[in-house]
């Protein structure tokens, strides 16, 4: 489940739930389209046609793996305890 899609987007911390998943997003498209370009000036310089081009395509999918999971969990534990937080302030249900 995306953090966030459990609220309401008028409900305080909806978008800045669903703005950290798109940033997570974009950083593991922005680590697999570096390594693609570093791999292909390497290319381009070395006359070496796909070789670096590929191997920096799989050392950008291997590095944005590593930053998703990271972020992820980071984003995981900050939302748990936030979760907690708030079951802490809830007041206690009434006793009949």
């Amino acid at each position: 489940m995306v953090h966030g899609m459990d609220r309401k987007p008028n409900q305080p911390g909806a978008y800045a739930s669903m703005s950290r998943a798109w940033a997570i997003a974009f950083s593991f498209a922005a680590s697999v389209m570096a390594g693609g370009l570093i791999g292909w000036v390497i290319d381009y310089f070395a006359k070496s046609s796909p070789v670096a081009l590929l191997v920096g395509l799989g050392l950008g999918l291997v590095t944005g793996m590593v930053r998703f999971i990271r972020e992820a969990k980071a984003a995981e534990r900050e939302f748990a305890a936030g979760r907690a937080r708030r079951q802490a302030s809830k007041p206690p249900p009434p006793t009949i």
